[in-house]
């Protein structure tokens, strides 16, 4: 998400990403990233490879998002990867990232990361603030 996600950013001025998901289309890697700066929410779909931004657009908010719900309160996108890896037993090299996205859960923010193996694919669900586990799932690809 790195390069992706600071593309995103200075695109729309700033903010918090509040999405970030990985898809794969016919081989190409494509980042789908939301940002919200004040009351206005971006999406843009970005070139894994080029960094071109190949769809972007914006909508105006009715009311600013609470403080609660902003990303500076929650684990940051390291520090989620870090907690599935050391859960699963990989490291980074050894796996793919294919989405990794944050939503509302009755009212709890959660991180959803999905990723591959050579055999198998995992996917949990993270609390964005105290970095808990609240689901998992292995299954054989």
């Amino acid at each position: 998400m790195g390069q992706a996600g600071e593309i995103a950013l200075k695109k729309s001025g700033g903010g918090d990403i509040t999405k970030c998901e990985i898809d794969y289309d016919d081989g190409y890697v494509i980042y789908e990233i939301e940002v919200l700066n004040s009351n206005i929410k971006y999406e843009f779909e970005i070139d894994g490879m080029t960094g071109d931004i190949l769809e972007s657009e914006s909508k105006i908010k009715n009311k600013p998002r609470s403080s609660k719900t902003l990303l500076p309160s929650m684990l940051n996108a390291e520090e989620a990867e870090t907690i599935v890896l050391n859960h699963a037993g990989f490291t980074k090299s050894n796996v793919s990232f294919v989405k990794f996205g944050n939503y509302d859960k009755r009212g709890k923010m959660l991180y959803d990361i999905e990723f591959l193996t050579d055999s198998k694919k995992y996917s949990y669900e993270i609390d964005t603030v105290t970095g808990q586990i609240i689901s998992y799932h292995v299954k054989q690809r």
